[in-house]
Order: structure tokens, then C-alpha cells, then sequence
């Protein structure tokens, strides 16, 4: 019988992912990296094409917290095309988010937009409306970042909000609004800036979020990799 202190195999994609997601909350990032790394390399040899993926996500996700963006550009970008060519949408639309956060942090806002802008298409085919709403704010925040704040209030941000609005999800929703009125104040609104703020500041005040349930958090922040609004890939 196998000693119940035994170390868990991880050529199960469910277990990975579960370690993954803990090693998140507990900001450990070096062995959340080499984690992720273990992961998609056993999904690779194994032929598993949708863990191999979503190692990767994770392993972007983590190098993107360690601030190393180029090498979460190169693994968000290796999941995209990898989700592309099994036609896993909804998990590409995952890869593509982190992608657009990467690049958002090195100052490569056009193709954030293009990533942020594919991933919204997705979600909104795949009728996923708090993901596609969490691409809409990234990609309000990659319009603002490369200086079209007018694009940023009228076609995301605003949207963004609506859309968690209508999902009761009041977190995400001040999130949003937080950078709404960055937004707003950068473009002389002031009024309105307060008032995005204002309705922020007391949805903030309200029920704290649910930190356990896997989704697209979001956090409201001006750091570019702690403002992402992140789509985690989902439970295999």
C-alpha cells in the first residue's frame, strides 16, 4: 500500500490545476511556475493537448506575477495557438486574455488590443457574457494605455460595467467603474469621473467577493499586471 505521505502524481490535469490554483493564493509563485512547467510538459508527452494548454495559461499567469512578461507573452501565445487548433474556444479566449495583460506590460498596445479584441468575439459567440465583459474592460484598459481614452469610455469600459451590472456581480463592477473614472478624469470629465467613483467606492463597501470560486477575477489597481481582468482556464 502506498504511503499516504506519498508525493501525488500530477499526470492528472485536475490534480495540477487544484495545486495550481493554491500555490496562486498563496503568492508562491517560483513553485507555482514550476508547477505549471511539470504539468505541461507531461501533458505534451502524454498527447493531452487541452492540459498541456492549460499548464501553460498557469504558467503565463504565474511568470506575468513575477513581472517576467516576456516569457508570459510566450506561453499565453503557445496556449492561444494550441486552443485554436483543437478548437477549444472558450479556453483560447483564457490564453488570449492573459496574452493581452502581457503585452499591456510591455508597452505592445496594439497587439493587447488585437489579443483583448478576439477574446471579447469569442466569449460573446460562446454566450459568455461575465467573460466577455472581463475582455471588454482589458480592452478598455489597453485603449486608455495607448492613449484613445474616448474608445476606452465609450465602447468598454462602460459596457463592462453594464454587463456585471446585469449579472449582479457588484466587485467587478466597481472594478471597472475604478477605471472608468481614471478614464473619465484623464479626459477632463470630472464630474463624471466623481460620480464613477463615487457609485465604486460604495460597491466596494458591499459584500466581499467570493475568493474561492475559479472565474475571470478582477482587480481594481494601476499596476498593468494586478489591473488584468484574468480568465483562468476552467476545472479539467
Amino acid at each position: 500500500m502506498a504511503s499516504a505521505t506519498a508525493v501525488p502524481r500530477l499526470d492528472h490535469p485536475a490534480l495540477a490545476f487544484s495545486l495550481a490554483f493554491s500555490l496562486e493564493h498563496r503568492r508562491r509563485f517560483d513553485e507555482w511556475i514550476t508547477l505549471s512547467t511539470l504539468a505541461r510538459d507531461i501533458g505534451r508527452a502524454n498527447g493531452d493537448r487541452s492540459g498541456e494548454g492549460t499548464a501553460l495559461v498557469n504558467l503565463g499567469f504565474a511568470l506575468g506575477y513575477l513581472r517576467a512578461f516576456d516569457g508570459a507573452v510566450a506561453a499565453h501565445t503557445e496556449a492561444a495557438e494550441l486552443f485554436h487548433r483543437i478548437d477549444d474556444q472558450r479556453e483560447e479566449g483564457s490564453a488570449l486574455t492573459g496574452l493581452g495583460a502581457a503585452l499591456q506590460c510591455v508597452g505592445r498596445y496594439e497587439e493587447a488590443i488585437e489579443a483583448h479584441s478576439r477574446a471579447a468575439r469569442i466569449h460573446a459567440r460562446l454566450d459568455d457574457p461575465a467573460r466577455e465583459a472581463s475582455a471588454l474592460a482589458n480592452l478598455g484598459t489597453a485603449w486608455q494605455l495607448s492613449g484613445r481614452t474616448e474608445k476606452a469610455v465609450a465602447h468598454t469600459h462602460t459596457r463592462a460595467a453594464g454587463v456585471f451590472r446585469e449579472l449582479g456581480d457588484g466587485y467587478r463592477e466597481a472594478s471597472v467603474l475604478t477605471n472608468l473614472g481614471d478614464t473619465l478624469h484623464q479626459t477632463g470629465r470630472t464630474e463624471e469621473s466623481v460620480a464613477a467613483y463615487a457609485r465604486a467606492a460604495a460597491l466596494f463597501r458591499g459584500p466581499a467577493p467570493d475568493r474561492t470560486r475559479r472565474g475571470p477575477p478582477t482587480a481594481s489597481g494601476r499596476p498593468c499586471w494586478s489591473s488584468a481582468h484574468t480568465a483562468r482556464p476552467s476545472r479539467p
